[in-house]
């Protein structure tokens, strides 16, 4: 199955918080926002930490080829398991548009 491309860009917001569900797979047009404190005001400020905390790749971006943003997050990813394997906060492929702004990357 080949990916659409989108005509309509996307803007998603994070509120503060812990986000651990695995690699989070980017896709092209919607962008993500940490930094805001969450319902009602939906405000944003630095002390609103937002993280992404993942496996061995915590955020994967393929074939971004349209403007897309990952801003104002911290990305942690855990060390990798078994011989030879490696450890991405961020892994990125054939991905010229994404905008990456206000992130802090670590691995566990």
């Amino acid at each position: 199955m080949r990916r659409s491309s989108l005509s309509v860009l996307v803007a998603v917001v994070a509120a503060r918080g812990v986000y651990a569900e695995g690699t989070l797979d980017l896709e092209p047009g919607v962008s993500l926002y940490g930094l805001f404190d969450g319902p009602p005001a939906w405000g944003r400020a630095p002390g609103n930490t937002t993280v992404i905390q993942g496996p061995d790749i915590a955020v994967r971006a393929r074939d971004i080829q349209v403007e897309t943003h990952l801003e104002g997050f911290e990305i942690v990813a855990c060390d990798a398991t078994g011989n030879g394997r490696s450890s991405y906060a961020i892994h990125i492929q054939r991905s010229k548009d994404l905008v990456i702004a206000s992130a802090e990357v670590f691995r566990l």
